[in-house]
């Protein structure tokens, strides 16, 4: 699937369909969204997308037709109390517990919903914007290893990437810069902006976007 605009297109099969027809109106409320930053389907079909410019997350049907409000405001103002995000990029779905996680960048933290419930615990971040070992700044995508029960940040305005035990009060960095140094060479990032973890927890590959690079880094 791709990001166009504020559409969602779902390529296969050498073709390319429209699932959301978002792309002439974009505004917030639960038929359109605006500047979608992540997105994610779960085993059902639901297509699950974060929307940074209405700080919300929604929830739509296979056909793309409605949604639900899964965290963030319905009108879209944001905010960084519990139940409202800022600028909410990457997620994780958790499907076996029915959670859901969400990097919300503008406030510098990760939240965990528990589907069907509005609001959120911050479990990494929310110690305001800083680069030390319990603070984030700017965290652009979330990922979970059940391997070593760990959450694995993209903190995006550091530079670095964070594996932060759950339960934990600070993370510990394993990429890039623990002070945020931005940097060309191999032991530097400038600016990671993704990651994908391997289903063994056994590497880990950081799309380094102004290095215009993509990283692989051994875990295990």
């Amino acid at each position: 699937m791709h990001v166009v605009n504020n559409d969602i297109i779902k390529r296969g099969n050498d073709k390319i369909t429209t699932s959301i027809e978002l792309i002439r109106i974009a505004s917030c409320d639960l038929a359109h969204f605006k500047s979608p930053t992540d997105i994610l389907v779960d085993s059902l079909g639901h297509i699950y997308v974060s929307s940074f410019g209405c700080n919300q997350v929604t929830k739509w049907n296979l056909n793309g037709t409605n949604s639900t409000l899964v965290a963030g405001s319905l009108s879209g103002t944001a905010g960084n109390n519990s139940q409202y995000l800022s600028t909410p990029y990457g997620l994780f779905l958790d499907e076996i517990n029915s959670l859901l996680y969400v990097a919300d960048a503008g406030n510098n933290r990760v939240l965990k919903f528990s589907l069907g419930n509005l609001t959120g615990v911050t479990v990494a971040g929310g110690n305001g914007r800083g680069t030390a070992s319990n603070q984030l700044n700017f965290p652009s995508a979330i990922h979970i290893s059940q391997r070593d029960n760990s959450y694995y940040i993209c903190d995006y305005h550091n530079n670095r990437i964070q594996r932060w035990a759950i339960g934990a009060t600070y993370g510990v960095t394993i990429a890039g810069s623990s002070t945020g140094v931005a940097g060309n060479a191999l032991n530097l990032l400038n600016s990671p902006y993704d990651i994908w973890i391997d289903p063994n927890a056994t590497y880990m590959f950081v799309s380094d976007s102004n290095n215009c690079r993509v990283q692989k880094y051994l875990l295990y």
